[in-house]
């Protein structure tokens, strides 16, 4: 699925009005979720799994950052349009994350945030707020799965001064400041939260 909206410039993609367009945006994965029942099989009785197959190109941190955040309720993955600038006749001028000088554009402070790669058990809410590092996940553990659960901590420069993390219902495997954040269950535990946080712990 896309999430586009009208209240857009067409030539730099940028929202003429921000909450116009974050709320035509979210009515999009709002109609999605509730679409997904409709589709429902034997093999997959909640309905096949969503994605957000496109949504950006703009330079707008601030509506990058809301539907970015808006995702996580869902579980929700997505892709951003577009890496660079390729002269798409129905882009925008402001739709690269890379600019021609080779650097990222600010707005991908608002895209680049830490997330579960696997999940030892069933989310039960994740959230994370990429221009402030903080990330939150709790899930309720799986006896038959015996792997950890994986976050990725992205290289930062909010977590220059490494960063913090709290498990409740499980033990952290992994050294310090590590790229990849390896949480174990603890036996018998019946929920984990993480939480991970920008800076040393106090």
């Amino acid at each position: 699925s896309h999430a586009d909206c009208s209240a857009r410039s067409p030539v730099t993609g940028n929202p003429t009005t921000l909450n116009a367009c974050v709320g035509q945006e979210l009515q999009t994965l709002s109609r999605l979720e509730q679409e997904r029942p409709l589709l429902a099989t034997h093999a997959q009785p909640g309905g096949p799994p969503a994605f957000m197959s496109e949504f950006g190109a703009t330079r707008d941190r601030a509506l990058v950052q809301q539907l970015t955040e808006a995702t996580d309720p869902y579980a929700l993955g997505w892709a951003y349009w577009s890496w660079k600038n390729y002269d798409d006749p129905t882009g925008s001028a402001d739709e690269a994350l890379v600019g021609p000088h080779g650097r990222l554009e600010p707005t991908a402070t608002a895209l680049s945030a830490t997330y579960a790669q696997a999940i030892a058990g069933t989310p039960m809410s994740v959230s994370s707020t990429p221009l402030s590092g903080q990330f939150d996940l709790l899930s309720a553990p799986s006896p038959g799965i015996r792997a950890p659960t994986l976050l990725d901590v992205p290289p930062s420069s909010l977590y220059a001064h490494g960063y913090c993390t709290v498990v409740h219902g499980g033990s952290i495997e992994s050294p310090p400041g590590a790229h990849h954040l390896v949480v174990a269950d603890d036996p018998g535990a019946t929920r984990v939260d993480v939480t991970v946080s920008a800076g040393r712990c106090p």
